[in-house]
């Protein structure tokens, strides 16, 4: 078995290798494509490091890549600064969009930089200069060369909300011997759904608790005050509802629902916000070709003549302005449910008072959507008309709307607490306890 593991071990670092001869090709083409910039280039290569605070400080090394994985690492940052002040935290990334997130945080003890890739030469320059005490790594988030060298230099390493989708264990059970090697590594994984908790013990990872998904507990989206009353009252009591997170390909069928639903109620407003600008262009062909009424949001960026009660479709054309959309609306519908795609996040809708319907396609957060459908906060809908007849249904029931509204203030502030209390106890630990 050793020998298998090393074998494993030299392959992937031989590989990682030969692969860093071409990574600044590769991440040139990126930044043609405007998916990286010179700053990212430098510092995905260890050529680059921010300024590092002075080395008499604690510094604790948290490691996202996408925007929600980066909403969920700056809470677990809040939660450890909030115990101990005295500390700094090292916070990096891999996309451009969610170091945007985190360059607005007013705290001089947050440090972001992007993280090197995953090559022995990058790793080992990276850790020699930062030094961290404690290595977090959030979510899906496994990478090989970083485990091991935070292994022989015997630094605690955390996974925190773990995920681990069946396509990501598939891969891993090619390589059991390896996987057990990696993913034994991290002194706790704390799994955000028993979906992941079980695929990790198949793998035959011993140091496994199921926790609260630490989404609960991430900041409210920002709301803009502004702009969130000039629309307050631009549609006075007009019936508001949100499309978050529309993939390319359910344009249309969210097109219809809108077209039944403003059929049957005139006074009806869809806020459209598609996951990727492509589905801008989409919804426009469709609209355009249906001879819908149309205009852009935010309001603020857009000629103020083009708003009036004729318009009854809006789309949101700038990515982090979502939160000041949630809070108008009085429901919210999640994209990528209603394809196989597998379904986002509903927990950013839920904490600004907006109930949630969504399609069957839920696989990526199938036991939030459970946990949320339990105490009526969420919706599932299994087609269109289903959809709209649950719509109706909904909004017929006075009492249910209050319901609604309750459950989801004692969810989230009984899970906030929760996931709180969660992450000091897993953080707590002494070196002595870690086994």
């Amino acid at each position: 078995m050793r020998l298998d593991t090393n074998f494993f071990i030299k392959s992937y670092r031989v590989t990682t290798t030969l692969i860093s001869f071409f990574i600044d090709f590769f991440l040139i083409y990126r930044k043609f494509l405007k998916k990286e910039n010179e700053q990212t280039l430098r510092q995905k290569t260890s050529r680059e490091f921010v300024k590092k605070p002075a080395s008499e400080h604690k510094l604790t090394w948290i490691h996202a890549v996408s925007i929600g994985e980066t909403r969920s690492a700056i809470t677990v940052a809040e939660i450890i600064l909030n115990k101990d002040p005295n500390q700094y935290i090292l916070l990096t990334t891999s996309t451009i969009s969610s170091s945007e997130i985190i360059n607005k945080i007013e705290n001089e003890k947050i440090i972001h930089q992007y993280l090197p890739l995953d090559v022995q030469k990058y790793v080992n320059k990276f850790i020699n200069y930062w030094s961290p005490s404690v290595c977090i790594f959030m979510e899906a988030e496994i990478w090989p060369n970083y485990f091991l060298e935070i292994e022989k230099r015997k630094i605690p390493l955390f996974i925190l909300n773990g995920r681990l989708t069946k396509k990501s264990y598939n891969r891993w059970n090619k390589f059991p011997k390896f996987a057990k090697k990696i993913l034994n590594i991290p002194r706790v994984i704390s799994c955000q759904d028993n979906e992941t908790y079980e695929r990790y013990k198949s793998l035959e990872v011993k140091n496994l608790i199921k926790s609260e998904n630490i989404k609960y507990a991430n900041r409210p989206l920002r709301v803009d005050d502004i702009e969130f009353n000039s629309l307050e009252q631009l549609f006075n009591e007009r019936l508001v509802y949100i499309i978050v997170s529309a993939h390319d390909r359910e344009g249309e069928i969210f097109l219809s629902v809108h077209k039944q639903l403003h059929s049957l109620d005139p006074n009806t407003v869809c806020i459209y916000v598609p996951r990727h600008p492509s589905g801008v262009r989409e919804m426009i062909q469709l609209l355009d070709k249906d001879k819908i009424s149309w205009t852009k949001l935010p309001s603020q960026e857009t000629n103020k003549n083009e708003y009036n009660n004729n318009i009854n479709f809006y789309i949101v054309d700038k990515f982090g302005v979502l939160g000041t959309y949630l809070k108008l609306s009085k429901l919210a519908i999640i994209g990528g449910s209603f394809i196989d795609i597998g379904g986002h996040n509903p927990v950013e809708a839920i904490q600004l008072n907006c109930p949630v319907f969504h399609g069957c396609y839920i696989r990526n957060f199938h036991e939030v959507y459970r946990e949320l459908g339990e105490l009526n906060c969420c919706n599932q809908a299994d087609n269109e008309e289903d959809l709209i007849k649950k719509i109706r249904s909904y909004f017929s029931n006075i009492d249910r709307i209050e319901l609604t509204k309750k459950n989801i203030k004692n969810i989230i502030d009984t899970k906030r607490l929760s996931v709180e209390n969660e992450i000091k106890n897993i953080l707590s630990l002494k070196d002595g306890d870690y086994s």
